[in-house]
């Protein structure tokens, strides 16, 4: 594996985890601002879902990246 693709897989699955980090903890925030602050849930709640909806969809994607390289990179 050239080092430039093993630089790349190491940023990937950096961002990957980057991205499962901010999917819960805006999950964990959205829910907490739930409870505690109902008045600023609903001029809230649009920008987190948008923030958790493509966090998701990051981790996703980085997933499949991760996975298709794990037998290299982590074996």
């Amino acid at each position: 594996m050239s080092p430039l693709l093993a630089a790349a897989v190491f940023v990937n699955n950096y961002l990957h985890d980057l991205a499962t980090a901010v999917f819960f903890v805006t999950t964990l925030y959205a829910w907490w601002t739930r409870d505690r602050l109902p008045a600023l849930a609903p001029t809230i709640a649009p920008r987190l879902r948008r923030l958790a909806c493509s966090s998701f969809l990051a981790v996703l994607i980085l997933g499949a990246v991760r996975t298709a390289f794990y037998g290299r990179m982590e074996w």
